[in-house]
């Protein structure tokens, strides 16, 4: 069962949400995107947030 989501992509590229591999994800994620899936692998990071 495929999905009828689309991803907008600059340009005016749609794109179908379930054709996007892991390494398209990566170069078509903001910076935001990018520092908070870092983020959430630094443990002690995690750790200190919560302290704060």
């Amino acid at each position: 069962m495929s999905t009828d989501v689309t991803t907008g992509v600059s340009g005016g590229i749609e794109i179908q949400a379930d054709e996007i591999t892991a390494e398209e994800r990566y170069f078509l994620a903001s910076q935001w995107q990018l520092m908070w899936r870092k983020f959430k692998r630094h443990r002690l990071a995690e750790i200190s947030i919560s302290l704060l």
